[in-house]
């Protein structure tokens, strides 16, 4: 009888053991940088860049003046997909270096653009930098029902065994607890 039960501990230990390496091996939905660029507007210069969204989700747009050889004396961000503009902002003008952030949401995966637009500060050199990062957030997606079903099966089995033994279909556990 102390077989038994010690011979069920075990096959549950193992069954509990699977399903939280299942759950721990699902893939987590992190943040990932999508576009990184320096680069310098000389006198009043326009540069459109193009970045992909995976699937829908949330992008963050890190834009800094540099200030490097001074600061831009204006600069503006837009986004936009193929037929409407996702956002747009013109950043204060400091001379000095500035970082400004700007979130906005994309429904779909596909490929976005940013059209960025600068005025360097009147002096020696007529440039000014300027730096852009674009990170990319997927949306909030609900567990899949994977877990669940892989957590059923387990349980069931589980069930299975205890009421069928090992020793075959036609005898269940029970019957020879109650008779030993």
């Amino acid at each position: 009888m102390k077989m038994l039960k010690k011979s069920y501990g075990r096959r549950a230990g193992v069954l509990v053991c699977l399903a939280v390496l299942g759950a721990w091996q699902a893939p987590a939905a992190v943040a990932s940088m999508v576009l990184m660029e320096t680069n310098v507007f000389f006198d009043s210069q326009s540069q459109m860049v193009s970045f992909v969204a995976p699937s829908a989700g949330t992008f963050t747009a890190e834009l800094a003046d540099l200030a490097w050889p001074q600061a831009l004396s204006a600069f503006s961000f837009t986004a936009s997909s193929a037929s409407q503009v996702l956002t747009s902002w013109t950043m204060p003008t400091t001379n000095q270096a500035a970082t400004y952030f700007k979130t906005f949401s994309v429904g779909t995966a596909g490929t976005y653009w940013a059209q960025l637009t600068g005025v360097a500060s009147p002096g020696t050199y007529d440039m000014g930098a300027y730096g852009l990062s674009i990170s990319f957030a997927p949306s909030a997606v609900p567990l899949p029902a994977s877990d669940w079903m892989l957590l059923a099966g387990l349980f069931g089995l589980a069930g299975f065994a205890w009421t069928h033994g090992p020793s075959g279909f036609l005898k269940g556990a029970r019957a020879r607890l109650t008779a030993a």
